[in-house]
């Protein structure tokens, strides 16, 4: 203390490279999870797709109502009534893809943040990888989520969790 070397600077230099690294890595991780459960929706959709072109699906039902799927940062999915600027806020999703069971919970409490912000959606899912034992604890830290789900049976279309996610899915277009 009080005394500062040019190897001290070189130090704090290799001392930040790693978290810098790591970080980088957390947002393709990230985006990656984004972009699959955006995938995952438009199977759900498919067969009512008018236009697509990314970051936005839009797709209009035979009773002629019309959705946009809608990949952005806040919330990471979100899904909206109508087309553009007249289409109103349903449904936001926020994708958390991290696998380190370590972390769930800060995971958890980013997607809280996100939610509180999106006071506009009636709907607010989470879509996590959940420890083993810890969906309890994940749904505590996440209040404001209206759901959570387990992100791999989301990814492998297989499970509890995606049976539910599609049903709700499927609820809020009728």
């Amino acid at each position: 203390m009080g005394k500062f070397e040019g190897r001290d600077l070189s130090d704090l230099a290799l001392l930040t490279l790693g978290p810098t690294l790591q970080g980088g890595r957390n947002n393709i991780i990230g985006s990656t999870a984004e972009r699959q459960m955006f995938q995952t929706l438009q199977q759900l959709i498919e067969p009512y797709i008018t236009h697509i072109q990314w970051p936005i699906i839009r797709f209009e039902l035979p009773g002629g109502r019309i959705f946009e799927i809608i990949n952005k940062s806040d919330p990471d999915l979100a899904l909206r009534i109508g087309s553009g600027t007249e289409s109103v806020p349903l449904l936001a999703i926020e994708v958390k893809g991290g696998g380190d069971a370590s972390n769930a919970h800060n995971r958890a409490g980013e997607a809280e943040k996100s939610h509180l912000k999106a006071t506009s959606y009636m709907h607010r899912w989470t879509i996590i990888q959940i420890p083993p034992g810890q969906r309890s604890r994940i749904l505590q830290e996440t209040p404001s989520s209206t759901d959570v789900f387990d992100f791999n049976e989301i990814l492998e279309q297989q499970g509890t969790n995606w049976e539910r996610l599609q049903q709700k899915f499927l609820d809020l277009l009728h």
